[in-house]
């Protein structure tokens, strides 16, 4: 991702005090190309050769669930409130792993208390982790990111009002827990 690699070269960023994580993660090992870690650690790697730390989503587990009492554990080294929270947001309104229609949305919106849920999303492809609603929401600030017209027009449509369940995306859209400023490329 062009942005992560320009991100690594900023010159004086404080690196060594800086955590990262991932807003959700398909359930691969981090060497599969499909990985957000493998993505991340590739292009921050002069970040992360600077000090920066980085804490995983996937964990040993062989499918989400059964990893997610070890993905808590990682993600309750994080500090919180994050800095920056970044997202993007799929043709279909989803962010995160919080895909409309998605087994373990409706547990992922609500959070219960908790920081991770695992996902398995109505698209093909493997189930995920991602940060509960309430999780993401625990920024002082959220970025979100989108691209194209079809995206475009999801994004008018989600800041309608609406179920959240139908573009999940409202959650962040419409809440007050956090500032918000998108970045719309076409």
């Amino acid at each position: 991702m062009a942005l992560f690699a320009r991100l690594a070269t900023l010159p004086g960023l404080p690196w060594d005090r800086t955590v990262l994580t991932l807003a959700d993660e398909r359930w691969v090992e981090p060497d599969d190309p499909a990985s957000n870690e493998g993505l991340v650690r590739r292009t921050l790697a002069p970040a992360l050769a600077q000090g920066a730390r980085f804490v995983g989503l996937k964990s040993r587990g062989a499918v989400p669930v059964d990893g997610l009492a070890e993905t808590e554990l990682r993600l309750a080294s994080v500090p919180r409130p994050f800095d920056l929270v970044l997202l993007g947001m799929g043709d279909d309104g989803h962010t995160a792993s919080l895909f409309p229609g998605g087994e373990g949305l409706a547990d992922a919106l609500a959070g219960q208390g908790r920081l991770a849920a695992s996902v398995v999303p109505a698209i093909p492809g493997p189930p995920r982790v991602t940060l509960t609603l309430p999780a993401l929401l625990q920024a002082r600030e959220i970025a979100l990111l989108i691209t194209g017209p079809s995206k475009r027009a999801v994004y008018d449509a989600a800041l309608r009002p609406g179920p959240v369940e139908e573009f999940p995306v409202r959650g962040v859209l419409h809440q007050a827990a956090a500032p918000v400023t998108t970045w719309w490329a076409p």
